[in-house]
């Protein structure tokens, strides 16, 4: 089964309830509470930044058949919304892209540090010959250390950037260092809340799905 894209899905997440009740409710002519019929006004055509978040409708006014059939306003219990759903599909809206960033840092920073720690955990069996772990460390210092004059981090203490920098002198086969390098971008990424495409989405996928294996030195 081909699964959809993230940015589908988190609208699908977005939208599903919002749209599954209060329009419904709009549409049926009930007020959501007790079944009784009410009385349902259309609201009045409003521009979409200007619908205010309460107002009553005048019963006076056109029905607003535009912007409802656009689906940028709603109606119901005698008040006019704004759609919000809507304005994440515009264009020049910044606010899906946010949103399905946030939604990915959810759930795949905690993740890529599951697979950090793990990996920490195996770097003293994993040093190349006659590499010494106190080398290790001074090899994976960060920008930021070597700028400031900073000692070392301790080995627990190692970012997966770090331990990506260092991936050289471990005994890792090049497609363990490439599942290093992959985690890595997709945290950069993440950390500039820059969305994962659907490419380096599954990359990331496979790369959390694998254990870490140490090459056999000859």
């Amino acid at each position: 089964m081909r699964a959809e894209p993230v940015t589908v899905t988190v609208i699908n997440v977005l939208t599903s309830g919002f749209f599954s009740t209060n329009r419904h409710r709009a549409l049926s002519g009930t007020d959501g509470q007790n079944g009784s019929a009410t009385s349902r006004t259309a609201p009045p055509i409003y521009p979409e930044e200007d619908v205010p978040s309460t107002a009553r409708p005048d019963p006076a006014a056109p029905r607003p058949c535009s912007t409802w059939a656009a689906g940028t306003v709603d109606g119901w219990d005698g008040h006019v919304r704004p759609v919000l759903a809507h304005r994440l599909l515009a264009p020049e809206s910044n606010e899906l892209r946010i949103l399905v960033c946030h939604a990915q840092n959810r759930v795949l920073l905690p993740l890529v540090e599951e697979a950090r720690i793990s990996l920490i955990e195996l770097i003293p069996d994993l040093l190349r010959k006659e590499i010494e772990l106190d080398y290790f460390r001074e090899q994976a210092r960060s920008d930021h250390r070597v700028r400031n004059g900073l000692p070392a981090a301790p080995l627990a203490e190692l970012e997966i950037g770090d331990l990506a920098r260092a991936a050289r002198l471990l005994v890792l086969p090049t497609d363990q260092q490439n599942r290093l390098r992959t985690l890595n971008k997709a945290r950069n990424h993440l950390s500039h809340l820059q969305p994962l495409s659907q490419e380096r989405l599954v990359a990331v996928t496979e790369a959390l799905t694998t254990d870490w294996v140490a090459d056999d030195e000859s």
